[in-house]
């Protein structure tokens, strides 16, 4: 059976040089180097776009294998889409190559985290039904 959390069972190795992985040292280090160097910015949206559509089908499939009853919450159900709309939206995404691309991107970003500003309230709307 799949665990949850993890992309398969068993061990899962890390990549040393992974975002997650890093300390705040390292990631602010990184936040200076990117005003200065666009080949830094690039990358990053390069890292973004490749992982968070796989994190946002990953919550999909989580909530996918929870019980039928908990599945037809309509509170549930709304997290749902909105998780499924945002990995529609950046899963066809063509690949950020420039900066302004990668400005498009930012705007794209903010709009999706805007529209889902209203899951934590639902997330604690749940837990008293």
């Amino acid at each position: 059976m799949r665990q949850v959390w993890t992309d398969a069972p068993g061990h899962v190795t890390r990549n040393p040089n992974a975002f997650y992985d890093s300390t705040v040292e390292q990631m602010l280090e990184f936040g200076r180097a990117a005003l200065y160097n666009n080949s830094f910015v690039l990358d990053s949206a390069c890292r973004v776009q490749r992982e968070l559509p796989k994190r946002l089908a990953r919550r999909l499939m989580d909530l996918q294998f929870l019980p039928y009853i908990v599945v037809t919450n309509p509170h549930i159900k709304r997290v749902y889409d909105s998780y499924q709309h945002a990995f529609e939206t950046l899963h066809n995404l063509p690949q950020v190559k420039t900066v302004e691309q990668n400005a498009e991107f930012t705007v794209l970003l903010k709009r999706l985290v805007d529209e889902h500003g209203q899951s934590p309230p639902l997330c604690s709307l749940i837990a008293t039904v």
